[in-house]
């Protein structure tokens, strides 16, 4: 397994994670958002969301570099 694999399973699973739990969060969040959700359910989707943006941007990366 080359470093290539490593990195493309590394962004695979954090987009099998993070889209989801950002997906969901963020429904959460907004039908709350009325009521004030909490700093935990903000903390959920902005940390979920951040995970899948850096596993895309890395995921981009590992196919950049096969070119």
């Amino acid at each position: 397994m080359t470093t290539r694999d490593t990195l493309r399973n590394l962004a695979t699973l954090g987009l099998a994670v993070g889209a989801p739990l950002t997906l969901v969060s963020g429904l959460i969040v907004g039908v709350t958002l009325i009521g004030g959700p909490s700093a935990f359910l903000w903390g959920l989707f902005l940390g979920s969301g951040a995970v899948t943006l850096v596993s895309l941007l890395l995921y981009a990366y590992v196919e950049a570099m096969e070119r």
